[in-house]
């Protein structure tokens, strides 16, 4: 028997992907929505980039609404 559990949140991008020359800059709003009565807070990350890339978000940690 095999059982999935529904997602807690869902997250989408305004940008869902990034095309950049050196030393150019970008934004991509990122919203995270609530799913299944979740109310913790969310941390976003992004691991493994190209080098000489970097990646922030602000705020750090956020409320999935």
């Amino acid at each position: 028997m095999c059982s999935l559990d529904a997602p807690d949140v869902t997250i989408t991008a305004s940008q869902p992907m990034l095309y950049l020359n050196q030393n150019a800059t970008a934004t991509s709003a990122i919203n995270v929505t609530a799913q299944n009565g979740f109310g913790g807070g969310v941390s976003l990350t992004a691991p493994d980039l190209p080098n000489g890339t970097t990646a922030s978000s602000s705020p750090a940690t956020t409320t999935a609404c």
